[in-house]
């Protein structure tokens, strides 16, 4: 899966079958962003889609480490929190997460 990242619009994003997929996220400051998550207004149900929002998440939170940003928690989305919270034994993520 090639997912992408547009500094522009502020989001990460991929095609799967001619169906964006995309985690959006806002500037707090240069090193703090926050997430929004604008693609939960539908409900995604089927496992492909999960894996694909994972995917999404999981390659967003990399890039923010590879480039020393800071996740603002309180402005993060559910599914971002969720993710958080269940991929714990990441260490990198403890050490990203402002509260």
């Amino acid at each position: 899966m090639d997912i992408l990242h547009d500094n522009i619009e502020r989001k990460f994003y991929t095609f799967i079958d001619d169906k964006e997929y995309f985690l959006e996220y806002n500037v707090v400051n240069d090193d703090l962003w926050e997430f929004t998550c604008n693609y939960i207004s539908r409900i995604i149900t089927n496992l492909k889609e999960i894996n694909v929002r994972e995917s999404i998440i999981e390659h967003a939170l990399d890039y923010m480490k590879n480039n020393n940003i800071k996740l603002f928690e309180s402005g993060s989305c559910f599914d971002v929190r969720d993710f958080i919270d269940r991929k714990k034994e990441i260490d990198y993520l403890l050490n990203y997460v402002i509260k």
